[in-house]
């Protein structure tokens, strides 16, 4: 547990970080750090590669962005002012671009707090005009947050300056590790190791373990320290002053499972929430876009109001129906998983607390478990 106090708490100066990131730690009201959080961090700081498996919500991204930042500053002041490199000194990969503005969002806070000279940038949406993603890849910022298929894609259209994660980048990321593979991006991360220089210093982060995983740990980590933290209790160290405290242990979650006839499990999932088994906000998971839409014309018949939420749709009007299900005009919420592999609808979404309802679940119970995990952190 740590302290709503002015001050960081002590677990925080004995991690060796740069005393501007403990003034904005102070800022941003964290607490103690979490399990994750204070032994990846002094891992990270003495150079060494990372991997580390915790369960969403641990506060997997402030163990990678605290010692991210301290290297970047500290080697700011030893450069006596010169010229700022153009190339990212942090490469950080993550699966989807919510994801990315949420970890932007987060550096750009710390950076703003003790540095803020530098930047924390994600790259342009797809579909952008073609000159705003190379005048921005042209000029990147210290901390650079993408996806691996649009990082690649500048690789391979060579719009980064020349050598530029060849040369002065200080620390790779591979964010929700397991998720990056689901979707596909094995590929591209191959393209972007090969871009880095040998050796550069790797973090993976992840919440689950299996055989492609480790693959993909053969690619880009070098005898790496291997933290396994996923059953530690711990509470999420940047909750802010007045949020409600997390269970040890991270999310509170019971699992049920009902043997539904195909045929009825549209009436059945009507059912139980015009019934109020649901008795907060409920996601509720389904195959694809076309079983999303079905699903919410259905509920809508018998009065039900829900959103659905899928990769069909563009981004800014699933960001529009995020911010409404948040604000509450809608409990319940359909999200539907991409086929394709890009992006997953349901893996970055609302974060109020609620019950997770697979529609159409997976045969994979560990899947369904890490997915439900997801969702409610």
């Amino acid at each position: 547990m740590g302290t709503e106090s002015g001050d960081a708490g002590d677990g925080w100066t004995t991690l060796g970080l740069d005393p501007r990131l403990l003034r904005a730690l102070t800022k941003k009201r964290y607490r103690a750090p979490t399990a994750v959080q204070s032994q990846a961090i002094p891992l990270v700081l003495e150079g060494k590669d990372v991997v580390a498996r915790a369960h969403t919500g641990s506060g997997k991204t402030a163990a990678y962005l605290l010692p991210a930042i301290h290297k970047i500053v500290t080697s700011a002041d030893t450069a006596m002012g010169g010229a700022p490199p153009s190339n990212p000194r942090a490469l950080v990969l993550v699966p989807t671009r919510e994801l990315a503005h949420q970890v932007k969002k987060e550096a750009a806070f710390l950076l703003g707090k003790c540095a803020p000279s530098l930047r924390a940038g994600e790259l342009p949406a797809a579909g952008c005009a073609s000159t705003v993603l190379r005048e921005f890849a042209g000029a990147p910022p210290e901390i650079l947050i993408a996806t691996p298929a649009r990082t690649a894609e500048c690789v391979r259209e060579n719009l980064f300056p020349s050598g530029a994660l060849a040369s002065g980048l200080e620390l790779l990321v591979l964010d929700e590790a397991d998720l990056l593979l689901s979707f596909g991006y094995e590929e591209d991360i191959k393209t972007l190791v090969d871009a880095c220089e040998k050796g550069v210093q790797c973090m993976l982060l992840s919440a689950t373990a299996g055989e492609e995983l480790a693959r993909l740990e053969s690619l880009v980590l070098q005898h790496p320290v291997r933290l396994d933290v996923s059953a530690m209790p711990e509470i999420f160290g940047g909750a802010g002053a007045g949020d409600d405290e997390k269970k040890d242990g991270g999310p509170d979650i019971a699992h049920r499972a009902l043997d539904v006839r195909a045929k009825d499990k549209l009436l059945t999932c009507m059912s139980l929430l015009r019934l109020g088994a649901c008795r907060r906000k409920a996601l509720v998971f389904v195959k694809d876009p076309d079983a999303a839409v079905r699903l919410r014309l259905f509920l809508d018949k018998f009065g039900v109001p829900c959103c659905a939420l899928h990769a069909e749709l563009p981004a800014n009007s699933r960001a529009h129906i995020l911010q409404e299900f948040n604000r509450g005009v809608y409990d319940y919420m359909i999200a539907a998983a991409d086929g394709e592999g890009g992006e997953d609808a349901s893996s970055r979404g609302p974060t109020d607390d609620g019950v997770d309802a697979n529609h159409e679940s997976d045969d994979d119970s560990d899947a369904e478990a890490s997915k439900a995990s997801r969702a409610a952190s």
